[in-house]
């Protein structure tokens, strides 16, 4: 589990860093950049969203919150098409965390023996047909796919092509429009103390960050397993962790709503689907054939 986190935790940062200063180049930078090509995926992400919001309202008649809809919907449907991928993760952990009384065994036989704790720990792995990186092997394969979904959707709202209401937030480009001056919005050019969009339309904008900080820690509550006490590199982690919430709500407010509408559907059907995995994994836990004895340790003494 801790090994993908690395992984998505710099993407995630990275994509969300690169969107404010994105949004501020667009307007000048000179058209042949951006009229660049974009990537193979990227630009299939972003044909399918705008397919499917014509299909929703050209074919089935719904004006209002098409884009809307779109973004969810293709959201839930690439999370859902992932999901095998993710399982294999959940399974990984899962098989890992019954391995964890023998790798303990292990370090206390061969406390002294580092080379010696290597071997047997090898042979565990190799008795047990367990690959100690296919939890997060499938989390790697899985970042190109949602930057380029991250990116098709600034995309979308940088060529004013989502410019509707959709729920409770009155545009999806916005709060930081055409301008890109992330949260500039919210701080320059108050008249009497009202902030530059109104309070209405500010209020607006500012419960999706809000519902982005709650749905986060809950998400990373359910996801994340408890903590090993003897695990010093979890406990690092998870104190850097606990701040994970606070940035990507700071980071939607500096982006198109369209992005948190995105994260928020990711975060429902992440937590949706590891309650799912968790449940059956629980039903069926690893089966697991360890000769203790061909690790070097006696079961008298285990």
């Amino acid at each position: 589990m801790l090994l993908r986190r690395p992984f998505i935790i710099f993407a995630l940062f990275a994509s969300a860093s690169r969107a404010t200063s994105t949004s501020r180049r667009w307007r000048h930078a000179p058209r042949h950049r951006r009229d660049a090509p974009r990537s193979t995926i990227q630009n299939g992400v972003e044909g399918l969203i705008a397919g499917l919001h014509d299909v929703l309202h050209d074919n089935l008649g719904i004006e209002n919150g098409s884009w809307g809809l779109s973004i969810i919907l293709f959201t839930a449907f690439l999370r859902t098409l992932i999901f095998p991928l993710n399982f294999i993760s959940y399974e990984a952990t899962d098989r890992n965390k019954a391995l964890k009384p023998y790798m303990d065994k292990i370090r206390e036989r061969y406390a002294e023996d580092q080379q010696s704790m290597n071997l047997a720990t090898a042979k565990l792995y190799e008795m047990t047909e367990t690959n100690p990186l296919a939890g997060c092997l499938p989390a790697i394969a899985q970042i190109p796919v949602f930057i380029a979904l991250y990116r098709s959707i600034l995309n979308l709202a940088f060529e004013k092509r989502i410019g509707e209401g959709f729920l409770w937030l009155p545009n999806l480009e916005g709060p930081t429009y055409d301008n890109g001056r992330g949260l500039q919005w919210l701080t320059d050019n108050w008249v009497d103390g009202v902030p530059p969009l109104g309070w209405h339309d500010t209020l607006c904008f500012l419960a999706l960050p809000a519902a982005l900080v709650v749905a986060q820690s809950i998400s990373m509550k359910v996801l994340s397993p408890p903590p090993d006490p003897n695990d010093k590199a979890a406990q690092n982690a998870n104190r850097v962790l606990k701040y994970l919430p606070l940035m990507i709500g700071y980071f939607s407010a500096n982006v198109p709503a369209g992005l948190g509408l995105y994260w928020m559907t990711s975060n429902v059907f992440s937590v949706a689907g590891s309650l799912g995995a968790k449940a059956y994994l629980k039903q069926n836990p690893p089966k697991l054939d360890v000769e203790l004895k061909e690790l070097g340790i006696d079961d008298e003494s285990s």
